[in-house]
C-alpha cells in the first residue's frame, strides 16, 4: 500500500479504536464489593480524568492505581485504559506491553479488549497477531457501528496477509452496514477485487465509496475506479471516475494523478485533440511530475496528429524534468 493509505488507514484505526473505548457502554462503576474505597476513588479519578481527554494526567493516575492496588478486580480494567492511553499517544510498544499484562477484565468488554490488542499488534506489523485478536471478536449482537469497525479492521488485515477472499467476505459485511466507515469498507472491498482481477466487481465497489461522500475515502475510491477502468480498456468510463475527483475533490492528494488519468485515457482512446484540451485546462493546476507527465502526454498526441514540431518543442522543454523518472527514456 501507498504512504497515503497508510496514514489513512491510521486515523480509522484510531477512531475505531476511540469509537468502542469510550461507547456509552463503558460507564464508570459502582463501587464493587471486592474493592476497597480508597482503590474506587483512585480508579474512578483516573477515568474522569480519561473522560475529559485530560490522557497524561489519566495516564498517571491509572499507573498509580495499578502500583497501590494490583490486587483490585478492576486492575486489568485500569491496565486495558493505560494501554490504550499509550496507543492514542503513538507509544505502540508500551501499550503492546501493558496489553501482554493485562488478563480478564471485571468492567470492559472482552470484544474491546480484544479489538486494542488487535490494532496494536496491526499498527506494529504483527498481522498475524492481530487477525488472531480481531477473530476472537463475536459481533453479532455488538450494535452495528461496533460491528463494522470489527469487520472493517479483519478485512484489511486480511488484506495486508494476502487472503483476499477472507478480506472480501469481511469488507463487504462491513460495507453493508450503516456506518461511519461504510466509504472506507467499500474501498478496501474495491482494492481487494482489483488483486483478484474482479474488474466489474471493483469497479462497483469503488463506485459504491464514492456515492458515501467521504471526504478522503470517497477521491481515493474514484480515482481507483478510473485505475482499473483504463487498465481494462474502459477509457471513457475512466474519463468519468477522474473527473469525479477533478470536479469535487480538487484538494485532494489524488487530484494531479487523476487530471494526468484524463489524458491517459483519451491518448489510450486516440482522442488527441481532447488531450491537447484537456493539458489547457490543467495548466494552471499541475506541478511537479504532474506537470511533466501532461506535457509528455500532449507531445503524444501531437505525433498522433502528425504534428511534429509541436511535439519535439514538447518533449525538448520536459527533458530535464523527466530525467530519471519512468519517462525519462520515453522522452529520449
Amino acid at each position: 500500500m501507498n504512504a497515503l493509505f497508510h496514514r489513512t488507514a491510521r486515523r480509522i484505526l484510531a477512531a475505531a479504536v476511540a469509537l468502542v473505548v469510550t461507547w456509552s457502554g463503558v460507564l464508570t462503576p459502582p463501587a464493587a464489593a471486592q474493592t476497597s474505597e480508597a482503590a474506587q476513588q483512585q480508579y474512578v479519578f483516573a477515568y474522569r480524568l480519561l473522560q475529559r481527554r485530560e490522557n497524561a494526567a489519566a495516564a498517571k493516575a491509572f499507573d498509580e492505581f495499578i502500583g497501590n492496588f494490583p490486587r483490585d478486580e478492576k486492575v486489568h480494567d485500569a491496565r486495558f485504559y493505560r494501554a490504550y492511553i499509550a496507543y492514542e499517544a503513538g507509544d505502540t510498544v508500551l501499550a503492546a506491553k501493558v496489553l501482554n499484562d493485562t488478563g480478564a477484565t471485571k468492567i470492559v468488554p472482552d470484544y474491546k479488549v480484544a479489538l486494542l490488542r488487535g490494532e496494536v499488534r496491526r499498527t506494529l506489523g504483527q498481522n498475524d497477531e492481530a487477525i488472531k485478536a480481531f477473530e476472537s471478536i463475536q459481533v453479532d449482537n455488538l450494535p452495528a457501528t461496533i460491528r463494522a469497525a470489527v469487520l472493517h479492521r479483519r478485512g484489511e488485515t486480511y488484506f495486508d496477509l494476502k487472503n483476499y477472499a477472507a478480506a472480501a467476505t469481511n469488507l463487504k459485511a462491513a460495507a453493508e452496514l450503516e456506518s461511519p466507515l461504510r466509504a472506507q469498507a467499500w474501498l478496501g472491498l474495491g482494492r481487494v477485487n482489483v488483486q483478484l482481477n474482479q474488474v466489474d466487481e471493483a469497479i462497483a465497489a469503488f463506485k459504491q465509496a464514492v456515492e458515501q461522500k467521504h471526504a478522503t475515502a470517497s477521491p481515493e475510491a474514484a480515482y481507483r475506479a478510473g485505475e482499473a477502468a483504463y487498465k481494462a480498456g474502459k477509457h471513457n468510463l475512466a474519463v468519468s471516475f477522474y473527473r469525479t475527483v477533478i470536479t469535487q475533490y480538487q484538494s485532494s492528494p489524488y487530484f494531479g494523478q487523476a487530471a494526468t488519468g484524463v489524458m491517459w485515457a483519451q491518448l489510450a482512446a486516440e482522442q488527441y485533440q481532447e488531450v491537447i484540451d484537456s493539458r489547457r485546462e490543467f495548466t494552471d493546476t499541475l506541478i511537479g511530475r504532474d506537470a511533466t507527465t501532461a506535457a509528455y502526454i500532449t507531445a503524444a498526441a501531437h505525433q498522433g496528429l502528425d504534428q511534429y514540431l509541436e511535439a519535439a518543442t514538447l518533449l525538448a522543454s520536459i527533458r530535464d524534468a523527466a530525467r530519471n523518472t519512468v519517462l525519462d527514456e520515453r522522452v529520449l
